[in-house]
């Protein structure tokens, strides 16, 4: 199976508002044909306790590389070296429903990730939420 993993992320009073601004943003740069804009709808995520968001997204990617048909014996393991062993179950079966039903999922970053994305888009001092969605096309 040909995939394609896309990261966004999007600001907005709630989870939903966050994903069409990120949604809008895609359309606007359409240049990949396997990005956000080509998804109507996510699933929301929480990140376990005391794990960033960006590292929990990093995982589910190494996760999703395992799913390749076409990918490697190290990338077929690469996941299993990286995430602690508590979390692979729940890492790959989230992979999964990325690759097997489509899904677009979304996790709400804090601290230093969010300021990181608030700095950088000028939205600094703004009330609102920044979220991570990712996802295959």
């Amino acid at each position: 199976m040909k995939m394609t993993y896309f990261e966004r992320q999007g600001f907005g009073a709630s989870i939903g508002e966050a994903f069409w601004t990120a949604h809008q943003e895609a359309q606007e740069q359409a240049g990949a044909n396997s990005d956000l804009h080509t998804k109507t709808t996510f699933e929301e995520i929480n990140t376990p306790a005391g794990v960033n968001p960006l590292k929990y997204a990093e995982w589910i990617r190494q996760a999703c590389c395992s799913l390749k048909t076409d990918a490697s014996e190290w990338d077929k393991k690469r996941y299993l070296l990286f995430v602690p062993k508590a979390r692979q179950t729940k890492v790959l079966s989230l992979a999964q429903a990325m690759v097997d039903e489509n899904k677009t999922l979304g996790l709400r970053l804090k601290g230093p990730a969010a300021s990181a994305f608030r700095i950088k888009n000028g939205i600094k001092g703004k009330h609102g939420k920044v979220f991570l969605f990712i996802g295959v096309g």
